[in-house]
C-alpha cells in the first residue's frame, strides 16, 4: 500500500492580514520531515510568519526574508509572541 500524497489539513482563517494564509501545521509537517532541532528553515517569503512560528515551536531556527515591509512588520510582531526578544 503505498502513502497518501495529500495533506489534509484544517484551512487557516484567522490571518486576514495576508492573502495566503496556512495553518501552522503545514509548513511544521515539512520541517519535522526534513529537519532536525537547531537547523535552519529558510522562508524566503515570509508573509505572515507562520513557518517561523513553526520552526520556533519545533525548535529549529529560521531566517525569513520579504519584499512587502508590511508583511515583515506582521510577521515580526507574530513571531514575538513566540520567541520574546532578549535584547531590545
Amino acid at each position: 500500500m503505498y502513502p497518501t500524497n495529500v495533506i489534509h489539513l484544517a484551512t487557516e482563517c484567522s490571518n486576514r492580514n495576508h492573502s495566503a494564509a496556512f495553518p501552522e501545521d503545514l509548513p511544521a509537517w515539512f520541517i519535522k520531515l526534513f529537519t532536525q532541532a537547531d537547523d535552519m528553515v529558510l522562508d524566503p517569503f515570509i508573509g505572515s510568519g507562520t513557518t517561523a512560528v513553526a520552526a520556533k515551536q519545533l525548535k529549529r531556527n529560521y531566517i525569513g526574508i520579504d519584499t512587502n515591509e508590511e508583511y515583515c512588520r506582521q510577521a515580526r510582531k507574530r513571531i514575538l509572541k513566540v520567541q520574546p526578544r532578549l535584547f531590545d
